[in-house]
């Protein structure tokens, strides 16, 4: 993931494959149970958006190129645990799009 983000000047994307196991405690203020997220796998996927001005704050993975990525987790045994991107030319504070993404 850390070579994949200076390969490019643009905005770099990707899923993160791996195993994700239940413990005892507690998340702080709630009632569910904490899991621990253990990374084995990264697949690095190209943006499908293809306008060069837009690419370098934007990044996008296309169905198509999520569902060959989630058939080759299914074949390498891990489950998806998350998504990556990059902000090579701006701040690293969330945008509008992450904010409304991830929460």
């Amino acid at each position: 993931m850390y070579i994949h983000s200076y390969l490019s000047k643009n905005e770099i994307i990707g899923l993160l494959g791996g195993k994700s196991y239940r413990t005892n405690e507690l998340v702080k203020g709630s009632k569910e149970q904490g899991r621990i997220l253990v990374i084995s796998r990264i697949y690095p996927s190209d943006s499908c958006i293809k306008i060069p001005s837009v690419r370098l704050k934007n990044c996008e993975i296309s169905d198509e190129e999520q569902i060959k990525i989630q058939d080759q987790m299914e074949k390498d045994g891990v489950e998806k645990l998350a998504w990556y991107h990059s902000h090579p030319i701006f701040d690293t504070d969330p945008s509008v799009q992450d904010l409304q993404t991830h929460y």
